[in-house]
């Protein structure tokens, strides 16, 4: 077989038979007298199997050496490990549950009645979930929290005082009263332990990528310092 052949038998092009040729990775078959290249059955399976390992991911460089193909396969599983969960992330959008269990979802959108303070918590959560932060200990603990009364009752305070902050602004009399009770509060409310379950990501997230309406803009710096401090409060799974 000329190279024109050889090459439309493996379904490429003769350039890339010629580059595998000069890169060392398939030897050069014997040539006629008339200096052309003959190519037998076994040049062509030996292109068929530089074709795979390349179509596999694995450098001209390196198709020689012993652990080439096991590093592909390697590297393939990781691939399709991280395509599942890709196709996972799909369903679930498609099932428009945003990756977050749908029972957290109704609860929590039982217990804030702030429409604005409950959009914003669900796509928080969302994000969580999207960008593989949370974990399956996130919602372990948001189930306890969310059936423990206690934690309810503080989340509805939280909610109330959210509420009030919004209200006024960050000079009214009464706000660091306020604020100190929220941030007191805080650690015991439904979000308890949940910190603590997070993996660590690196969106690029700021304060000002959150709505707050007159004092409540008081409530991220007074919050930073209990989670600096440590206590975030874990309650039991």
């Amino acid at each position: 077989m000329r190279i024109s052949e050889v090459a439309s038998a493996a379904g490429c092009s003769v350039r890339a038979v010629r580059h595998y040729h000069e890169a060392g990775a398939l030897p050069e078959p014997k040539r006629d007298s008339n200096g052309y290249r003959n190519y037998s059955l076994s040049d062509l399976a030996g292109l068929l199997r530089v074709r795979t390992c390349v179509e596999a991911g694995i450098p001209l460089s390196t198709i020689h050496e012993p652990d080439a193909m096991s590093r592909a396969l390697t590297l393939i599983d990781d691939r399709i490990a991280e395509l599942e969960v890709q196709r996972d992330r799909l369903y679930a959008l498609m099932r428009d549950e945003q990756n977050v269990p749908s029972d957290i979802v109704e609860t929590i959108g039982m217990l804030i009645d702030d429409p604005a303070l409950r959009k914003q918590e669900l796509d928080s959560l969302s994000l969580m979930a999207l960008t593989g932060v949370a974990t399956a200990a996130t919602w372990s603990t948001l189930r306890y929290n969310l059936g423990n009364q206690e934690c309810l009752d503080t989340s509805r305070r939280l909610t109330r005082l959210w509420r009030e902050l919004g209200m006024i602004s960050a000079k009214d009399l009464g706000v660091q009263q306020m604020l100190t009770e929220f941030v007191e509060l805080f650690p015991q409310g439904w979000m308890k332990g949940v910190v603590d379950t997070l993996v660590p990501g690196d969106l690029p997230l700021t304060t000002s990528d959150v709505n707050f309406v007159g004092a409540q803009a008081l409530i991220p710096e007074a919050l930073a310092a209990v989670l600096e401090s440590g206590n975030t409060g874990v309650c039991p799974e």
